[in-house]
């Protein structure tokens, strides 16, 4: 696991932002959050920001059963680093966190079975790529986070 800080500067420094994503895919889709984790470090450290950036590269997925009793790769460092995020450990509030993966992931469509053009042969035809990337997912874990997605 690699992990960067980019301090924030402003009134909410002692806030966090986490900035994770996972190195195990399987293939260019699943394999490529640290373009978009890249990408937001290079811009974090070009400009002043308000709140203090945690990126994290875990070493395997978001779960994987080797790494915790939980399964999950990035709760062992969220066990190892509590003062990034956790203000019971002496350290910063974590406001938010950002899971980066799959990007280019194109959208799928079921497609009529009779419709012989929207025939796709290594899935017997039935489902295709529409060729539009996939929109985004949001999912808020509590109450008060959700309706702000």
């Amino acid at each position: 696991t690699v992990w960067a800080v980019s301090s924030g500067s402003g009134i909410h420094a002692d806030e966090s932002v986490l900035v994770v994503t996972h190195s195990d895919g399987g293939n260019a889709v699943e394999e490529n959050g640290f373009i978009g984790l890249l990408e937001l470090a290079r811009d974090a450290a070009e400009t002043p920001h308000d709140r203090t950036i945690v990126f994290v590269l875990v070493a395997g997925h978001l779960r994987i059963p080797a790494v915790t009793a939980h399964g999950q790769a990035t709760t062992a460092w969220l066990h190892a680093h509590p003062e990034w995020w956790s203000p019971a450990a002496d350290g910063r509030t974590a406001v938010a966190g950002l899971v980066i993966e799959h990007l280019g992931a194109k959208h799928r469509r079921d497609d009529d079975p009779s419709d012989r053009s929207a025939m796709c042969p290594q899935d017997g035809g039935r489902l295709r790529s529409s060729r539009m990337p996939s929109g985004p997912i949001r999912w808020g874990s509590s109450t008060r986070l959700a309706p702000r997605l």
